[in-house]
């Protein structure tokens, strides 16, 4: 977790990152996905696709196949349309240099225990798309180390929440986002080629 952070920069990081980011909100994402014959969570589906976006994985048309496979989705390609601007506004805010991306997550009229629970949820779902998005690919020391970060904070139990004060919560939130928005500026290594000698 990122030592000595201000509290009142990281809220308004989240803040300003929620007002620029909030064309697809959690409403909107769940009416898109159920238009497209998905009851998964928003949280969950978009953290799949965020770390899929994140190993640059390109997601069009064209893996229409992909998309509907991993996430058991029924897109057909008369819907795609209605269904890839969502994608590329996430492809967007996780190239945007002012950092405007945000996870979905349980809002603050949500329990603590149900917001960790949450976060948590999204964290797991972004490793899994990420590692199927990154393959065989190397991973830099730098990239390894922010992976290493989100699978113990996926480990978390709801139950600390407990533990965490308001504070907490958000510190660990804004971690997870600038985690995730540097892996994704960081693009992974082509796998090494094996020797012959």
């Amino acid at each position: 977790m990122p030592p000595n952070q201000d509290f009142a920069k990281i809220a308004t990081n989240l803040t300003l990152g929620v007002e620029k980011g909030m064309e697809f909100h959690f409403e909107k994402v769940q009416e898109l996905l159920r238009n497209c014959n998905c009851f998964d969570s928003p949280t969950a589906v978009q953290a799949l696709l965020s770390g899929l976006l994140a190993a640059h994985v390109p997601l069009n048309k064209q893996s229409l196949n992909l998309v509907n496979g991993l996430l058991e989705l029924e897109i057909t390609e008369d819907q795609w349309p209605e269904f890839q601007p969502w994608i590329e506004d996430l492809k967007n805010q996780l190239g945007d240099l002012e950092l405007a991306f945000q996870p979905l997550l349980a809002n603050e009229d949500q329990s603590q225990s149900q917001r960790l629970e949450s976060l948590v949820i999204w964290t797991e779902h972004f490793i899994s798309g990420f590692g199927l998005g990154i393959g065989r690919r190397s991973l830099s020391a730098n990239q390894q180390e922010l992976l290493d970060d989100l699978m113990a904070i996926s480990q978390l139990d709801s139950q600390e929440s407990e533990d965490f004060s308001e504070e907490d919560y958000l510190v660990v939130c804004e971690h997870v986002r600038i985690a995730v928005l540097q892996l994704s500026l960081e693009k992974p290594q082509a796998p090494a080629q094996a020797t012959t000698h």
